[in-house]
């Protein structure tokens, strides 16, 4: 997980560089945005399969993989005169049903979810009402980008819907704004 946080206090209005005097100074007066930005990876999954065809009371026999075959990519690496084209071989698995009487070759959690990235930000600004009072205006939105979170793609290789992210998360909704004021004394 990554998380990155920001607090900026606008440059203008009051007790800043610009249009810090007069009443349009007082009306734009120091607002302040702060923000909350989160990246995080998926969580793990165990591929399972058909528990029938195991022959293993009480077990969950996990998926087997095969390789299909190879790639090749071109990937980019800095040198001292640019970037050089360097070929990168990968291999192409796919996941199946092991054989009768067998549990199946991937271990547990080897597969990763679907990760997401989330933006929450908000806009206040705080108002002298008399001496120690203050009132404080305040705007938020809530994953501001309307992105979605999916959840954990069907783990099951069995399954029609093999791989597909059917639901999103329930802790992380989609875009929500609200407004508010707190008075502070």
């Amino acid at each position: 997980m990554f998380t990155f946080s920001h607090v900026w206090q606008l440059p203008i209005g009051a007790n800043s560089k610009f249009l810090n005097e007069g009443v349009i100074g007082r009306i734009l007066g120091p607002w302040q945005i702060d923000g909350l930005f989160r990246w995080v990876t998926g969580t793990p999954i165990t591929l399972t399969a058909d528990p029938t065809l195991c022959n293993c009371p009480g077990n969950t026999p996990t998926a087997s993989t095969i390789v299909t075959g190879t790639s090749t990519t071109l990937i980019p690496v800095p040198t001292f005169f640019g970037f050089l084209a360097v070929p990168f071989e990968s291999l192409n698995f796919a996941f199946t049903q092991p054989p009768p009487n067998t549990l199946g070759n991937i271990g547990r959690n080897a597969v990763r979810g679907p990760g997401f990235a989330n933006f929450d930000v908000s806009l206040f600004r705080s108002f002298v009402v008399k001496d120690q009072t203050r009132l404080e205006i305040r705007g938020e939105a809530f994953n501001i980008t309307n992105t979605p979170h999916f959840a954990n793609p069907i783990g099951n290789v069995n399954s029609a819907a093999f791989g597909q992210s059917v639901g999103t998360l329930r802790y992380a909704p989609e875009r929500r704004l609200q407004v508010g004021a707190r008075l502070l004394f």
